[in-house]
């Protein structure tokens, strides 16, 4: 049960989270967290949350953009000068405060450990 929740289900609700999870409303994000529960219930086995799913691929494509010098997003990402943390953009603009390179900047930084 646990590879056909794994196969099917999961990844549907993870294509592209990455892109949407962050935009949702949280009448989305309850009822995508619902369809997760009802299968936590079906499969009997506890699963990790829509949360902890989408830090844990933002976290990954932030290594794969910064292990890759010719994408497009590589300027943006520049560590501190501890060179643990990754330096936050300057963002005048909510529309920019709240896409993808900032709030990855923030959710990287919080994933560092000290």
């Amino acid at each position: 049960m646990t590879l056909f929740y794994q196969s099917l289900i999961q990844s549907v609700l993870l294509y592209k989270i990455i892109c949407y999870f962050t935009n949702a409303t949280k009448i989305d994000v309850k009822m995508l967290e619902q369809s997760r529960k009802v299968a936590q219930r079906v499969i009997g086995v506890s699963l990790p949350s829509l949360e902890c799913l989408y830090h844990e691929r933002v976290c990954n494509k932030v290594k794969q953009i910064m292990q890759d010098p010719s994408h497009p997003l590589f300027k943006h990402y520049t560590y501190n000068r501890s060179g643990v943390r990754l330096f936050p953009p300057r963002t005048r603009r909510a529309r920019y405060r709240y896409s993808f390179v900032p709030n990855s900047i923030h959710i990287f930084n919080s994933q560092v450990r000290r």
